[in-house]
């Protein structure tokens, strides 16, 4: 499975282990706002828990993911931009998102090792990384 894919099944599943087993720690999460310190899994937990419980609240149901772009810079690390659309049948439709993120094979696996989110701090999202943030004393 592909990170877009696993991540997206493992935001709406709530499946953390799922998703951390495609993330690198530490890294650092960017949005317009803020930067987020993940130091540790405990710290990518928050943010998680964070995102997958403003999808529950919002009744997302769908992540629409299509990659703009993406380029291998060694055969090892490749940097992308995707966007996201959330679908609700409650709240609609999102506007597309876009992300960058750097991806880089550890070992045999693919693990996203840094996000910039084109979010801005109202953003259901933004809020619930932002909380991640002031639980943990390592933000930046």
């Amino acid at each position: 499975m592909a990170v877009l894919e696993v991540t997206g099944e493992a935001l709406l599943s709530g499946d953390f282990e799922m998703f951390a087993s495609v993330f690198q720690v530490p890294q650092t999460i960017v949005t317009l706002d803020q930067r987020i310190s993940v130091a540790t899994l405990d710290d990518l937990r928050r943010v998680f828990e964070g995102v997958h419980a403003h999808y529950v609240e919002t009744g997302v149901v769908e992540l629409d993911r299509k990659v703009v772009e993406a380029a291998y810079l060694s055969p090892t690390k490749v940097v992308s931009t995707h966007t996201t659309v959330t679908r609700s049948p409650t709240h609609g439709e999102t506007v597309r998102q876009p992300v960058f993120s750097t991806i880089e094979k550890i070992g045999t696996t693919w693990k996203v090792t840094s996000g910039e989110y084109a979010l801005d701090k109202n953003d259901g999202r933004a809020k619930a990384m932002a909380l991640a943030a002031q639980n943990d004393a390592g933000t930046e």
